[in-house]
């Protein structure tokens, strides 16, 4: 896939939104050698620092049991969407979620260091990709900008004069790299909600779409759904032109593309499966891939939004070595997309505890190449989280700095970290240094 595939669209009129176009590469072990995790390494109070023994990689642990002191033994864990932005646009604050809320750190790499800052007053948060001092989110059925600093919000758009009341809940907010656009779905719950509005605040312009009658703005749309479904959840590209949205009967393979600007709506039927995450103008997604008489969960589809089910580009190749299988979940960040080039994705693959033999890249964070070429898989840490499918908050979900440089992830540390009050086994966010080749 040439890179016109997935930009030319964009480029035309697009601002870098002060982001000065940067090829990342990183400094890590790229081999395809299987490598189980070693025992388990000492770990400390939050603020601590060790090396991942396999890799080398500096790891912080960001939370403990005392992170907040009136709530003991709360747990902390990164966003439910790795394709959240959780991170400033200079890569030196993110937000973390748990059992107290949600909170803001304050990061300092020299020498690495997170400091909590305040708590956030928001449902649903995504960093501003413009200022370092906004965070915009949910307050009850308002999408609001709230100023970390001076702790005051400001409306960006009211949902109840979308559609006056409305029945709860919201979806988390999506927000374009340049804080003009957005999009959210809303009126019932996960898998439930009926609406999709985006809003471009430069303008004034705005767009709903309305699974129960199918139809955008009153008009007919192709979209049919049965009666009670709706969408799990929505993303947008960082340009703010498209927005994915998927639910449990959504047409094709229950997943589809909104061009905001076309106006049109293109179901995702080829090489749909796995976690996706949207750049500009393109979407990563775990596909899997064919291996010989079978195939496996560990492949990568670079695809264009403008046409989603052509030109599509397997980003793992040759496939990997056996153990196969279709077990290896995974969770992907793109925080570090540019309008211009393709920076890696990063992420975490994890096991079923299904006894089989370790794999290759097996509950690891890990970056994926996407740009054409030689295909790369980097590898940084092993993230220390059991996951047995009984609870989704120990699944390590992880969120990448703007600057391709860091990683916050959530993990159990293999059920180590003690039990929140009500007796489940605790879990921290922890940091990963991803080390930058130079150039």
């Amino acid at each position: 896939m040439r890179l016109s595939v997935c930009f030319s669209s964009l480029l035309l009129g697009l601002a870098l939104v002060g982001l000065a176009p940067a090829q990342i590469t990183y400094d890590a072990v790229t081999d395809r050698e299987i490598r189980p995790k070693p025992p388990r390494p000492a770990l400390g109070p939050a603020g601590v620092t060790l090396k991942d023994p396999t890799f080398g990689s500096l790891l912080l642990r960001v939370t403990d049991a005392h992170t907040v002191p009136d709530k003991p033994n709360a747990a902390y864990f990164t966003p439910a969407g790795s394709f959240v932005q959780a991170w400033a646009p200079d890569s030196r604050r993110f937000f973390v979620r748990g059992d107290a809320g949600h909170l803001v750190f304050d990061f300092d790499p020299q020498p690495i260091h997170a400091k909590m800052l305040r708590p956030l007053p928001l449902d649903g948060p995504a960093f501003s990709g413009v200022t370092n001092d906004v965070v915009y989110g949910l307050s009850g059925k308002r999408v609001v900008a709230y100023s970390i600093v001076s702790g005051k919000s400001s409306v960006v758009l009211d949902l109840n004069r979308v559609v006056p009341d409305y029945p709860e809940y919201q979806y988390a907010v999506s927000v374009s790299a340049d804080d003009t656009k957005f999009a959210v779905s809303f009126s019932g719950m996960q898998d439930t909600f009926r609406y999709l509005v985006w809003f471009d605040r430069s303008t004034g312009t705005q767009h709903l779409l309305d699974l129960k009658t199918s139809t955008l703005d009153g008009r007919p749309t192709p979209i049919q759904v049965p009666a009670g479904a709706g969408i799990h959840s929505q993303d947008m590209d960082r340009s703010g032109r498209y927005v994915s949205f998927c639910g449990p009967r959504i047409p094709g393979q229950n997943a589809c593309f909104w061009d905001t600007q076309a106006g049109t709506f293109t179901p995702q039927t080829n090489k749909w499966s796995g976690h996706a995450v949207l750049g500009y103008g393109c979407q990563v997604n775990q596909s899997g891939i064919l291996v010989p008489r079978s195939s496996d969960g560990r492949g990568f589809i670079l695809r264009p939004l403008a046409t989603p089910n052509e030109n599509l580009r397997q980003l793992i190749n040759p496939p990997p070595s056996p153990p196969y299988a279709w077990s290896y979940g995974g969770h992907w960040s793109w925080a570090s997309a540019r309008p211009d080039v393709l920076n890696p994705v990063v992420g975490t693959f994890y096991r079923d505890p299904d006894k089989r033999a370790w794999g290759l890249w097996d509950d690891e964070v890990v970056a994926v190449r996407t740009e054409a070429g030689a295909s790369t898989v980097w590898r940084f840490a092993h993230h220390r989280t059991v996951f047995d499918g009984k609870n989704f908050w120990d699944c390590p979900r992880g969120n990448l700095s703007p600057d391709g440089r860091w990683f916050i992830f959530t993990s159990n540390w293999e059920k180590t970290l003690g039990t929140t009050p009500n007796g489940q086994a605790r879990q921290d966010v922890f940091l990963v240094a991803l080390k930058v080749a130079s150039k």
